[in-house]
């Protein structure tokens, strides 16, 4: 009788143990996607990695603003 007292809390803290592990799991990464993007550039990053992947190539010089319209990259 004891036993199958011991065998019912083993299962159940074996299940509370992957259950805590998949919360976690999962918690981390979705933590790690609602931080704010704290680098300012980051719009102008995906902006040129867009352009790289359009053109197939690096820019020579920084076509999304005056100031390195003609200067090289």
């Amino acid at each position: 009788m004891i036993s199958k007292v011991l065998n019912a809390l083993t299962r159940n803290e074996r299940s509370i143990r992957r259950l805590l592990i998949l919360i976690l799991l999962y918690l981390i990464p979705g933590v790690a996607a609602m931080r704010p993007i704290l680098d300012s550039d980051i719009w102008w990053h995906l902006r040129t990695g867009q352009w790289i992947v359009e053109h197939g190539a690096v820019p020579t010089t920084d076509p999304f603003s005056i100031y390195g319209m003609e200067r090289p990259w």
